[in-house]
């Protein structure tokens, strides 16, 4: 657990790794979550390769719709909006020539007089420049304390650099306007001019030459006023300076030696006649000199507070008569309108390229002095662009770019090299340190697929690239690329071997089961049990139920409520609620529900004879409970309806009652199942005698949501292969606070902890102003598109509490994938369940949070699940197989033997592959053609050394289509 206090006044981008690690002999608050790899058979999208370049799902495409002989060079721009954003260059027919995926929107990618490319980032709270190799040589950043601006930066042949920089001043705008605020935060721009080192060679400030008053257009009463928002920075052919104020709707030339200024064009201290123009410049975006032509200028005149249309001027200044004449202005016919943003670029063959930045209209639009459209193009999808240039531009990459995108049961790695055409092919380099050099494929394509299947669980893994020419030279490496490995199933409940009393040391002891079975566990009677944990799963809140498990017992204890076979129960202050199921005095078979009142059935004295294997099972459909001995009926109660009460606070325990510490069980007990359905007598007959296959206990429509088979053999731990879909890690808390993460913005407190109970408490004390102040947060996640998903989970406060919800990119622009809201707590517990599909890109860095902050009530949470419904078919043991199956492996874990069971529907093709946790083949078991049936193959690892180990099975029929692939783990232990 993680508490995070985050600096709200700087911009700081958290990243926290969580390497998970696995602990075979884990105790009761370690993590050790056991989860096996079980991808769903899917259907991945095909890769996105535009003429030879790879670009990932969410890539924004440029689409020209005119393209007849424009200027020549390449189209920089980056997108201000959608799901992800990219710094681009594309070539006029919309082939990407280069990108770079950003966290947070990138504006201004362009280059610079002196050759290098620049754009602003985030990140760097600054300018980057970058080389023709795409190599990051320098950031600029304001000095002084001051904020960098966005909108613009220029780098000079001289190799300085010219940035617009905020900073934020505390006026008493009373003093200037009828109901000014006395305490009104008042935003000024200040122009710097840097040296390579950041020191300051020239400084120019908007409150010693601009006054506040002089924004005529804005509303100057408000608390916050931005009345200059300095958008544009150029040099003027002489070497002075010249800048655009969008709220002063000014264009102004300053003197780079002096600071005073030279002259003012529009808005109230417009200083020139105007002349074959009777539109006023309103709110323009930029504003720069026509290289080439000395005192012409060009403006991007977006027209806010005059009739709505945008439009691109040019003007020829004359400062000795004082006179702006317009000489050539682009409308288009009909108008368009820009709020904001937008960029006009004068081409050395005197075209003009035009951005103009909503998303419905071009991103990129280059017309000839006489107005005729030679190029345009938009973006698709179509988003928002605040600047697209056109430069003559040749770069060649100095290693490939690589990115990733989570797929079902793989992950897509796309890479370019962007602008080498010698490249012959890629190799592909994964494994589970920071720095792969495991060679894993090589391509001659800009993408390849990588199969995880075969990859350790619950790990991460880390991916990068180089690229080698036609003569053999390898490049550097790529970026690297992490993916974590999510299993689509989880939520096990791993069984811990102990006991009640401090003063015996041993624990259940492994033993061997009834014949047709493996091992069992006996408990000695006293104080022995296994703890399963308080998982959601258990927490049986419907009206049918269904418990099984074989028995042998060694003794019978003194009354018919002891001897727990199965319980979670409590009866805290006399309020009975759960279940159990126990054998007692005299053979004596008793079945137990509540829900506030207690429904107890039992079987008649001597149903059960000690030292023999029965299997019992129990079933309440909403109406009777019977019991079954070895498949026969042996008692059933009246008829009566509840919905069975959840023992919330009890944990589930096997050999033992978790409320009742003397009433343990004496004896062997294997096979033990828990079903939230009620069984027919005919379906227990049927698999009593088996142990369930994958089919059962991977779907989560079975019904069947606890099984434990007890074939370890030995260690401390028992798996249940039950798994629940729960794609939330410890999402019961049963594992303290692992995996989870408690965000307090700085200046707020909050405590989070788990309390005995298995339930995660937030101690508020200073709730902040907003929800956002207090975040309870589990990060990466898995979330594939078009699937839908539901979140559940308990909650309550100690008083009513509103709180909000999201599921959410982890990163800009955050968006929110569950478009849950707001909601509310009281202090009595409530269960919340909502649905959502999917609908973006898939996702497997996504996050949950609750956003718990803006007052001081605490908030409880406790059994959190996130499912998604990839599951179909209701249990039928009848049904004749027709699907392949890779059933599983026994003993598990194993020395040095074990077998490995599979069934084939059709002659086919087939082949029993073993891997270790980096995903290399160790055996090959077979491969050849199998006609249809169960099939058993032994695996002897005896010349292996204990760890993970998986094994495959692939199959592809003679007869038909179909074919076959998965992938399940086992564990040697010498």
């Amino acid at each position: 657990m993680k508490i995070i206090f985050i600096d709200p006044n700087r911009l700081i981008h958290f990243i926290v790794m969580l390497f998970l690690s696995t602990s075979l002999f884990a105790q009761r608050n370690d993590l050790n979550p056991h989860r096996l790899f079980n991808y769903p058979n899917s259907v991945n999208s095909e890769p996105r390769v535009i003429n030879g370049v790879s670009v990932p799902n969410d890539f924004p495409l440029l689409i020209p719709t005119i393209n007849e002989q424009p200027s020549p060079g390449k189209i920089f721009l980056s997108n201000a909006n959608g799901n992800s954003y990219y710094a681009m260059i594309f070539e006029n027919d919309g082939t990407p020539y280069y990108y770079e995926k950003v966290n947070h929107s990138s504006v201004d990618f362009k280059v610079q007089p002196n050759g290098l490319v620049s754009r602003y980032s985030v990140e760097h709270q600054g300018f980057i420049a970058m080389d023709s190799n795409y190599n990051l040589l320098h950031i600029f950043q304001a000095q002084n304390e001051l904020g960098t601006d966005p909108h613009d930066f220029l780098l000079t042949n001289d190799n300085t650099a010219f940035l617009i920089c905020v900073e934020y001043q505390m006026v008493d705008m009373s003093n200037l306007i009828p109901g000014g605020k006395t305490n009104a935060t008042v935003i000024e721009n200040v122009i710097q001019e840097l040296d390579y080192n950041q020191n300051i060679l020239f400084e120019w400030s908007s409150f010693n030459h601009f006054d506040i008053t002089d924004a005529v257009d804005e509303n100057l009463t408000v608390a916050r006023i931005d009345y200059v928002h300095m958008n544009s920075i150029a040099l003027d052919y002489d070497g002075n300076i010249l800048v655009s104020s969008r709220h002063l709707s000014e264009c102004t030339k300053i003197n780079r030696q002096t600071g005073e200024i030279i002259w003012r064009l529009g808005g109230r201290n417009n200083e020139f006649m105007f002349i074959n123009d009777n539109i006023p410049i309103s709110y323009q975006h930029a504003f720069y000199p026509v290289e080439g032509n000395p005192n012409y200028y060009i403006i991007y005149d977006n027209g806010n507070k005059r009739e709505n249309f945008t439009r691109v001027v040019e003007y020829k200044i004359d400062t000795q008569n004082m006179t702006a004449e317009k000489v050539w202005e682009y409308r288009a016919d009909p108008d368009f309108f820009t709020q904001r943003a937008g960029n006009a670029q004068r081409l050395s063959n005197g075209n003009t390229f035009i951005n103009m930045e909503r998303p419905q209209h071009p991103k990129a639009l280059e017309v000839t002095p006489d107005g005729q459209i030679v190029y345009q193009a938009n973006l698709s999808p179509q988003l928002e662009a605040h600047q697209a240039y056109r430069f003559e531009w040749e770069g060649i990459a100095e290693r490939p770019y690589l990115l990733s995108e989570p797929m079902l049961g793989s992950v897509r790695l796309i890479f370019n090299k962007f602008g080498d055409k010698n490249v012959e092919h890629y190799n592909i380099y994964g494994d589970p340190h920071t720095e792969p050099t495991t060679l894993v494929a090589s391509t001659t394509q800009p993408w390849y697929d990588v199969d995880l299947r075969s990859f350790a669980g619950s790990a991460q893994y880390y991916f990068r690239i180089t690229a080698v020419n036609v003569n053999g030279d390898e490049s550097d490496y790529s970026n690297t690329e992490t993916t974590y490995l999510y299993p689509m199933f989880s939520g096990y409940s791993i069984g811990t071997l102990g006991h009640s009393t401090s003063e015996e040391t041993s624990d259940p002891q492994w033993s061997v089961s009834k014949g047709g079975f493996e091992n069992a566990l006996y408990f000695d009677g006293n104080n022995d049990f296994v703890n399963c944990g308080n998982d959601n799963s258990f927490q049986i809140s419907g009206n049918q139920i269904t418990l099984e498990a074989w028995i042998k017992a060694a003794q019978f204890q003194s009354s018919t409520e002891d001897g727990v076979i199965i319980a979670k129960d409590d009866a805290e202050n006399g309020v009975n609620l759960g279940y159990s199921l126990a054998c007692g005095s005299n053979g004596i078979v008793q079945f137990s529900i509540s829900n506030e009142q207690l429904f107890e059935t039992a079987t008649p004295s001597n149903s059960i004879q000690s030292d023999q294997w029965y299997h019992i099972a129990a079933t309440y459909d909403g109406s009777k409970q019977r019991i079954y001995i070895n498949g026969n009926q042996t008692a059933e109660s009246g008829s009566f309806n509840i919905n069975i009460g959840n023992a919330l606070n009890q944990n589930f325990l096997i050999g033992g009652s978790p409320f009742y510490d003397e009433r343990h069980f004496g004896g062997n007990i294997d096979e033990v199942r828990v079903w939230n359905i009620a069984l027919t007598q005919a379906q227990i007959q049927t698999m009593m005698n088996i142990q369930l296959g994958a089919e059962y206990y991977t779907d989560p429509t079975s019904g069947l949501i606890g099984y434990w088979r007890f074939n370890e053999g030995q260690g401390q731990i028992t798996d249940d292969l039950a798994r629940d879909n729960n794609l939330v890690l410890n999402g019961d808390f049963s594992y303290g606070e692992s995996f989870w993460e408690l965000v307090v913005i700085t200046g707020y407190n909050a405590q989070g902890s788990v309390n005995d109970s298995d339930q995660y408490f937030v101690d508020v004390t200073n709730g902040g102003p907003s929800y956002e102040s207090i975040q309870l947060k589990q990060s990466n996640i898995l979330l594939i598109q078009n699937n839908t998903y539901t979140l559940e989970f308990d909650a309550w406060s100690s008083a009513t509490k509103y709180f909000k919800l999201k599921i959410r990119k982890s990163d800009s622009p955050w968006t929110d994938y569950s478009r849950i809201g707001a909601a509310y707590v009281t202090s009595q517990v409530k269960h919340f369940q909502y649905t959502f599909t999917m609908t973006d890109y898939s996702d497997d860095h996504a996050e949950l949070i609750f956003f718990i902050g803006e007052n001081n009530v605490n908030f409880y949470l406790d059994n959190v699940r996130l499912t998604t419904d990839i599951g179909t078919g209701i249990i039928n043991p009848s049904i004749k197989e027709t699907d392949y199956k890779l059933i599983g492996n026994y003993p598990n874990p194993f020395n040095p033997e074990t077998t490995i069971q599979y069934y084939i529907p059709e002659i086919s093709h087939v082949k029993i592959s073993i891997y270790n946790i980096l995903g290399q083949l160790v055996k090959t078991l077979c491969d050849n053609i199998q006609t249809s049936g169960k099939y058993n193959v032994q695996f002897n690892a005896n010349n292996l050394s204990s760890g993970v180990y998986f094994y495959t099975l692939f199959a592809e029929s003679n007869q038909t289509s179909k074919s076959f692939y998965n992938v399940k783990k086992m564990i040697l232990i010498k």
